[in-house]
């Protein structure tokens, strides 16, 4: 797990998207979508790991890596709700 928290967090700062946050889905299936509101994009199973760039209300802009693999890089909306915090970009070690 803390290899792949590592992973993205070096996959966001080498894509210029500095993460505040990287989270685990917690719902057994979450829809990631166009906007907040918007088109399903993709679904990602629970316990997913992804880095959280910015919240807007009960909404988080997330980027997944697929396979850890950042030129496979996906961005989009979840629900908040459904995002357990893994690390902060305010955590000191």
């Amino acid at each position: 797990m803390k290899r792949h928290i590592l992973f993205i967090f070096i996959a966001l700062l080498s894509s210029n998207v500095l993460a505040v946050t990287i989270a685990q889905t917690t719902a057994s299936s979450l829809n990631v979508r166009s906007e907040p509101n918007g088109k399903v994009l993709f679904t990602l199973p629970q316990n997913s790991v992804v880095g959280v760039s910015r919240v807007q209300g009960s909404w988080a802009f997330i980027m997944y890596l697929p396979g850890n693999d950042p030129s496979r890089a996906q961005y989009g909306w979840v629900s908040s709700a459904y995002l357990k915090a893994v690390s902060s970009g305010n955590d000191s070690g």
